[in-house]
């Protein structure tokens, strides 16, 4: 026969399975045996939902039987949960702040908790917070075992960190939280390791929002270094860094992680390795960064794995055996850089067997992850295998690499890219115009030739010549030979009309002397336009004037010439 202990855990099996009816039976079952944890369980999975037994009125019932029997003052929170809920009894939040009561001074940490929510809600006190309370109840619910006690509180006042609350009142709530973690952490300077101090310092180090309390971070941090807590030591320093509070210095960042390293800290060990590497208040060392942030590894920081790998390869780029196995457990972790270095790598084949696949794999990865970096080589790569059935994929990664970019160069490339392939499908002309665009209205010529071009389209019926005509006409006054060469197609097709327009143009494309220059002004006189007669021998002599310099259109055009 089974024992009790068995049965429960039976049941509780039956549960995680989702196998509710089951767990009811056994539950009943020790019940029956005089079972009191039994019967709490029984009473909640009735109360469950999502179990779909809802049999409100047992429970109520399961749990004032059990909170008079020894050992089950655990039925405290669930009643106070009834009553606050109005679950089979009327909502009554005096009677739940009752049993949450009760609970409390028999140190349930859930009653804390919800005392703390009741007190932050101010349901029993005419709907006026006591927010002091509140975050006394959280602080004493981590204290007797609660381990996200102080995460409430740290929740709880970053909710309250508005414009709205006036800085002298974030303060004073600040001072008064502090003295209460002094009350119930019973802490004194000359006795204890640190510990305490540490917790304290995460608490502030997590609120968040309008005003800062990073001063009483530090404050708490420095109290918990004083007593040699490696860890607190390490967080000093990194707020050196960041420039949290005191002000940005990189050789105290690297005096405090050099401190809280010699105690065996891993976490100080991969900072103080990552400075080495970058050369944070230090010269850059990759051996010295190698040390540390093996170091850090072997003492279980698996965040130092990404650098270690780093270093490594940084070090000696042409032996992989160092690295890659290192690498491939950073790419496990998701760690973007590595996920585009070791990418590259295998794209690449660099000082590795070439990888495609693979490497197209890891950059993909980073790219969804938003890395733009990673997403702009896939697009490329794609783009460049000239396979038409990729570019739907590669305009997607391209797109992704210029989403949230502020970078010229990204988007500059991205928006070439889009202009050279406006031919396919998947590079969308409107798209196209709308990264051009971006770049013309900074106004450069490059880009606003392009624009003029892509306005102009491949049908005239819908092109946009007024604005084709605006940034050719930006284009051409910044001396661009595209943007000139666009005006005098505004002008062949007598949309332009301005005869002081046309000769400045003609004279800015004959100056510049190019094959794409010389060949343009010899269309126009094949064409002709309103200023402009046909005159095939002026034609020609500009078509041999660009053939001369290798000008391919020109080339072909002198062919036809001969021919005919």
């Amino acid at each position: 026969m089974k024992s009790q202990e068995q049965q429960f855990k039976e049941a509780i099996s039956q549960i995680n399975s989702k196998n509710f009816e089951a767990a009811e039976k056994i539950f009943t079952n020790l019940v029956d045996q005089g079972n009191i944890h039994a019967q709490i369980n029984l009473a909640t999975l009735y109360l469950d939902p999502n179990a779909g037994l809802n049999k409100h009125a047992k429970a109520y019932e399961l749990l004032l039987d059990a909170v008079n029997k020894e050992g089950g003052v655990d039925a405290t929170n669930s009643l106070g949960m009834m009553h606050m809920a109005g679950l089979h009894v009327q909502q009554d939040y005096l009677e739940a702040e009752k049993w949450f009561q009760v609970g409390a001074d028999n140190e349930i940490p859930a009653c804390f908790i919800n005392l703390g929510k009741m007190k932050f809600s101010g349901v029993t006190n005419n709907n006026k917070p006591d927010i002091q309370s509140a975050i006394s109840y959280f602080i004493q619910a981590f204290r007797i075992g609660y381990p996200d006690g102080l995460n409430e509180t740290s929740s709880l006042i970053s909710r309250l960190n508005t414009p709205k609350l006036p800085k002298q009142l974030f303060d004073n709530l600040i001072k008064s939280t502090e003295t209460t973690c002094l009350n119930e952490f019973k802490i004194v300077d000359s006795q204890g390791d640190g510990e305490d101090e540490y917790l304290i310092a995460e608490m502030f180090d997590q609120i968040t929002g309008f005003h800062s309390c990073k001063k009483t971070t530090y404050d708490w941090y420095i109290k918990s270094h004083n007593k040699q807590l490696a860890k607190a030591t390490n967080n000093i320093g990194a707020m050196h860094l960041k420039g949290e509070f005191v002000d940005q210095n990189f050789n105290e960042a690297i005096k405090y992680f050099k401190i809280a390293s010699e105690k065996n800290d891993s976490f100080a060990m991969k900072n103080l390795g990552a400075c080495y590497i970058e050369g944070i208040g230090t010269n850059i060392d990759f051996e010295m960064a190698k040390y540390w942030l093996q170091k850090s590894v072997d003492g279980g920081c698996k965040e130092a794995i990404p650098c270690l790998a780093f270093a490594l390869y940084m070090n000696s780029p042409t032996q992989p055996n160092q690295y890659i196995e290192l690498m491939e457990k950073a790419c496990a972790m998701n760690h973007p850089e590595c996920l585009v270095l070791l990418g590259r790598i295998y794209l690449e084949g660099d000082n590795v067997k070439q990888d495609i696949e693979r490497g197209l794999s890891l950059l993909k990865r980073a790219s969804f992850m938003g890395h733009n970096a990673a997403s702009l080589l896939v697009g490329v790569h794609l783009v460049n295998l000239d396979d038409s059935s990729k570019f739907n994929d590669a305009a997607k990664h391209l797109l992704l690499a210029i989403k949230d970019s502020d970078s010229t160069d990204i988007i500059g490339l991205v928006a070439e890219i889009f202009y050279d392939q406006r031919n396919q499908e998947a590079f969308d002309t409107n798209e196209a115009i709308r990264l051009n665009k971006i770049l013309a209205d900074k106004g450069d010529p490059i880009f606003q030739a392009r624009l003029a071009k892509l306005y102009i389209g491949f049908d005239i019926k819908t092109a946009n010549l007024e604005l084709a005509s605006k940034y050719a006409k930006l284009s051409s006054a910044q001396g661009n030979t595209h943007g000139s060469c666009t005006l005098i197609t505004l002008f062949s097709i007598n949309y332009l009309t301005d005869t002081a327009l046309l000769h400045k143009t003609l004279d800015q494309l004959e100056a510049d002397g190019s094959g794409l220059a010389l060949f343009t002004i010899g269309h126009l006189y094949e064409t002709g336009c309103k200023h402009i007669t046909m005159d095939a021998q002026a034609s020609a002599e500009y078509y041999s004037r660009a053939a001369s310099q290798g000008y391919e259109l020109a080339i072909d055009k002198m062919k036809a010439l001969f021919k005919n």
